[in-house]
């Protein structure tokens, strides 16, 4: 009983340390949670109580319009990602941008329409383990388009993926409770 009471504590420890670090805004509270519009944009909190999310909008020919972003010091890990989701206004171009330390400015190609649960990890901005973002931010813009856009986000979060070290902690306790349940 006590070993079984050792490994299940064993393997809660393990799995919390492996989420430690998800940094996430869902919005649902009716704030921006520190996010701030960086350009000539329009920040608001829309949707309904519990539901809320994250709308810029402002000229599509203003330049750098649109441009949500949060100030943030998260160091990258190898395999971490970026997971959100976004709704456009037709014609309207989104692309991520991620500002590091040393000062770099990487950006991903543009997405159209409405998506959920985007993924995309940081090495496909060129983000390397070890960097540290210091800014996160979303542009939007609409090419060949006169007026106003919008676009509206939803439950950002930057996700680590657990270092192998971890995993094998958990594999461990894993194949210590089949073991002592055998017995």
């Amino acid at each position: 009983m006590k070993t079984t009471l050792l490994t299940i504590i064993a393997i809660l420890a393990t799995a919390s340390l492996t989420m430690a670090g998800m940094t996430s805004w869902n919005f649902d509270d009716g704030t921006a949670q520190g996010w701030y519009s960086s350009a000539a944009g329009t920040l608001s909190i829309d949707g309904t109580p519990g539901s809320y999310y994250l709308t810029v909008t402002g000229d599509a020919f203003t330049s750098a319009t649109n441009q949500p972003m949060v100030d943030l010091s998260y160091v990258v890990g190898a395999g971490d990602y970026l997971k959100f989701d976004y709704k456009a206004a037709d014609y309207t171009a989104l692309s991520v941008v991620v500002v590091t330390e040393p000062l770099s400015s990487y950006a991903i190609p543009q997405m159209y329409e409405w998506s959920l649960n985007n993924q995309i990890p940081f090495s496909s901005f060129g983000v390397n383990p070890g960097d540290t973002i210091t800014k996160l931010g979303f542009y939007a813009y609409a090419p060949g388009y006169y007026g106003t856009r919008a676009i509206s986000i939803d439950n950002i979060a930057i996700v680590p993926v657990p270092e192998p070290a971890s995993l094998g902690l958990l594999a461990l306790s894993g194949l210590a409770m089949l073991l002592r349940r055998r017995r």
